[in-house]
């Protein structure tokens, strides 16, 4: 497709209590576990192509314990390939993460409630390794694991992060997400017209959602359950993104 940008296409691996997991909407009790070490599944999607991997800690994210010490491994075992979210509440965590070789992290609840931390991580490691989360329920943005709102609306946060120099911005659509019932385009479109750093995420089904993304114009797409159900596969989905 001449004249669209390419696009990451970006696996995510959500690790629960060690194991990779997909999460239903983001309710901890609706899940599918993927058989499988994290660290085979990141060699897997790496040695399928994938440029970057979306790793998120979701005990950390609900407040339910840690994965620390595995996602350390894998940052270490694939330095500069993992972009890693879930439950970095401070910035020691964060420059700790980036510190070790992450790609990027993945800031949510730590962005909301601590602005000025976002400025200090963008003076220390710059705009391509930090990445804010808009996790997002009827345009409101939910923070604590999805728990409770930001009492922020999706574009008003949006605006004040890129005011910090935020580039890069994770929108995810709760709704949607692990559910295969394609992203929320409307919504997309709408930020997209706002930022050229938007990576989508939520509800994407197949390589028609892909297209449809590419032509939004958005950075990359987040792509997870329709990735271990097999109804995309990593090499179609990256013909499809450029």
């Amino acid at each position: 497709m001449p004249g669209l940008r390419s696009l990451d296409i970006i696996p995510a691996i959500d690790i629960m209590g060690a194991k990779v997991v997909r999460l239903r909407k983001g309710i901890s009790t609706d899940q599918t576990i993927y058989d499988g070490p994290p660290k085979d599944w990141a060699a897997r999607w790496i040695d399928e192509g994938a440029r970057l991997i979306h790793v998120v800690d979701l005990d950390a994210t609900l407040g339910q314990g840690q994965n620390s010490s595995l996602i350390e491994q894998m940052i270490q075992s694939l330095p500069d390939r993992l972009q890693v979210g879930g439950g970095i509440r401070d910035l020691t965590s964060a420059r700790h993460l980036l510190d070790i070789g992450a790609r990027r992290i993945v800031l949510g609840t730590l962005a909301q409630t601590t602005p000025d931390s976002i400025s200090s991580l963008l003076n220390e490691f710059g705009k391509d390794r930090i990445v804010v989360s808009l996790d997002y329920s009827s345009s409101e943005v939910m923070i604590g694991g999805w728990k409770k709102g930001s009492g922020k609306g999706l574009k008003s946060s949006l605006q004040s992060f890129q005011t910090m120099g935020v580039h890069l911005f994770l929108i995810t659509c709760i709704a949607r997400d692990g559910t295969l019932e394609r992203p929320d385009f409307t919504t997309l479109s709408s930020v997209r017209s706002l930022s050229d750093g938007i990576i989508a995420s939520g509800g994407i089904k197949d390589d028609d959602d892909i297209i449809s993304l590419r032509k939004i114009g958005v950075n990359g797409v987040i792509i997870g359950k329709s990735l271990y159900e097999g109804a995309i596969s990593l090499k179609d989905a990256i013909g499809a993104s450029s």
